[in-house]
C-alpha cells in the first residue's frame, strides 16, 4: 500500500516493482485511486511506462570491494521508517556502527548460538526482523529460515519442519498464536528460546505455557533511539532490568513528569528528577556522540531529530533522547511498559500515526471532530442516503481502516 505521503511527492517518475504494477491498475484497490486522483493524465500513465527487468539482467555484475573498503562506521547504511511516539512517518538513520550494535548486541544478550537455527516471521522492513533477525545470518553465519509472510496456522509446522531452537517475535504475534485451536505441533518443537519485543504481561504465563517456551528474551529498543534495555532473567512483563547500584551510572533513566501535560516535571533549579520505584515515569536516555552505545543519529530530517531531544535534564549542557515511553520501575530494578505519550498507537507491532489514519478516513468521510485516537464523521457518502454522526475508536476499528483503504465503506457502523 501506498500513503498519501508518498503520492503528495514531487517527483517525475515512480520506481515500481514488477509484483505491484497489476496492483496499480487494479481499480478496486486503494492506491489506484490515489494515483487517478493526483495525475491528470492518468490514461496515459501506464501507456508511458518503462519495463526496466529486461536491462537490469544485462547488467554486468561490479566488484564491490573496493567500496566496502572505503567504508565508515559512521557512514549511513539505510534508512528504516518509523512514526516514533509523534507525527507521520519519518526515515531513522542507521549507520554502520548502528546496525552492527543493534544486531550484535541482541545477538550476545540473548545468547544465540553459532548452532542455532533462528525462526523468522517478520517483514524485513521492520528492525526486529531486518536487522536484529537477518544479522544473526549476515554478521555471526547462523541459520536463518525466513517465511515471506507470518500464518499463525504454519507456524509451529514451520518451526518443526525447520527444526528451529530459536523464535523471533512481536507481541501481536504472540497474541494470535494464542487464539488458534489447540493441536499437538504446539508443543513438538525444538525451541529453547522466544525473544522479541512487545509481550504483553497479560498473555506471558499463557504463551510459555500453552507452547511449552524454557525462556523468553524481551527487549526494549526504539529504531530511532539510544534507549536500549532487555529482559534476559524470564522476569514476566518485564522489558528490561538495571541493577540498583548501577542505575545512576547507566545511560538510560526515568524522570518523573505530568502524566496529564505529558511534560517533565522539574525542581526548583529547573532541572529533571529520577522516579521512585513504583511511580510512572519518562524513560529517557543520555545523548553521548563519543560512545556507539549512547550517540543519537535520529532521522533524516533534523528537525524531526531536534524534537526528539531533551536539554538540561540532570545538569545543565546535558542532551537525553526523549524515548516518549512511559515506564514504571520496580523495586528491584526492572522495568515495566505502562503506556506512550504522543500521537501514535501500536497495531501488528508497528507504530501508527494517528494523523495518517485521520487523513485515510477524512479522504472518504467528513471529518467533523479530531481529537486523540477518536474522531467524530459524518457518514455522508454515496453509500449513505442521509449523513449519519457517530464517534469511531481509530485503534478498534483498524480492521475497517483497512477495507477503507481498498475503497470499501465501514461494516455495521
Amino acid at each position: 500500500m501506498v500513503s498519501q505521503n508518498f503520492v503528495n511527492m514531487l517527483c517525475k517518475s515512480y520506481l515500481v516493482a514488477c509484483h505491484l504494477y497489476n496492483t496499480i491498475q487494479n481499480p478496486n484497490r486503494y492506491i489506484y485511486y490515489e494515483f487517478k486522483m493526483k495525475f491528470q493524465n492518468f490514461k496515459n500513465f501506464f501507456s508511458e511506462a518503462v519495463v526496466l527487468t529486461a536491462d537490469l539482467k544485462q547488467q554486468i555484475p561490479q566488484n564491490l570491494q573496493v567500496y566496502i573498503e572505503q567504508c565508515k562506521p559512521k557512514d549511513t547504511l539505510l534508512y528504516v521508517y518509523t512514526s516514533g511516539t509523534t507525527g507521520l512517518p519519518k526515515a531513522a538513520v542507521i549507520t554502520n556502527l548502528k546496525y552492527l550494535l543493534i544486531a550484535a548486541g541482541t545477538h550476545y544478550m540473548v545468547a544465540v548460538g553459532p548452532n542455532d537455527i533462528v525462526y523468522n516471521a517478520l517483514p524485513l522492513y521492520h528492525t526486529v526482523g531486518g536487522i536484529i533477525g537477518v544479522g544473526n545470518a549476515l554478521i555471526f553465519g547462523c541459520t536463518v529460515a525466513l517465511r515471506k509472510k507470518f500464518s499463525d496456522s504454519n507456524f509451529w509446522k514451520d518451526c518443526i519442519k525447520y527444526k528451529a531452537t530459536v523464535v523471533q517475535y512481536i507481541g501481536e504475534l504472540c497474541r494470535y498464536l494464542l487464539t488458534t485451536p489447540r493441536k499437538p505441533e504446539d508443543t513438538l518443537h525444538n525451541l529453547r528460546l522466544m525473544y522479541g519485543n512487545g509481550l504483553r504481561p497479560q498473555i506471558w504465563s499463557q504463551l510459555t505455557t500453552r507452547f511449552n517456551i524454557p525462556n523468553i528474551g524481551e527487549l526494549y529498543g526504539s529504531t530511532e533511539g539510544n534507549s536500549n534495555l532487555a529482559n534476559v532473567a524470564n522476569q514476566m512483563g518485564a522489558v528490561g532490568f538495571i541493577p540498583i547500584v548501577a542505575r545512576t551510572l547507566y545511560s538510560v533513566q526515568v524522570i518523573r513528569l505530568d502524566e496529564e501535560s505529558g511534560e517533565p516535571i522539574c525542581n526548583h533549579n529547573g532541572l529533571c528528577e529520577r522516579s521512585v520505584a513504583g511511580e510512572t515515569g519518562l524513560l529517557v536516555a543520555k545523548v553521548d556522540p563519543r560512545r556507539a552505545v549512547t550517540s543519537f543519529h535520529g532521522y533524516a530530517d533534523q528537525k524531526a531529530s531536534e524534537k526528539k531531544l531533551l536539554r538540561n535534564v540532570f545538569k545543565k549542557g546535558d542532551v537525553y533522547f526523549n524515548s516518549g515511553d512511559l515506564i514504571v520501575v520496580d523495586i528491584l530494578g526492572y522495568f515495566y511498559f505502562k503506556d506512550r505519550t504522543g500521537d501514535t498507537f501500536r497495531w501488528r507491532g508497528e507504530n501508527v500515526s494517528t494523523q495518517e489514519v485521520e487523513a485515510i478516513i477524512g479522504f472518504y468521510f467528513l471529518v467533523i471532530v479530531a481529537a486523540n485516537n477518536s474522531i467524530l464523521v459524518s457518514m455522508y457518502t454515496s453509500l449513505f442516503k442521509n449523513p449519519r454522526y457517530c464517534l469511531i475508536n481509530i485503534e478498534d476499528h483498524l480492521t475497517e481502516c483497512a477495507k477503507l483503504w481498498s475503497y470499501r465503506a465501514f461494516a455495521n457502523v
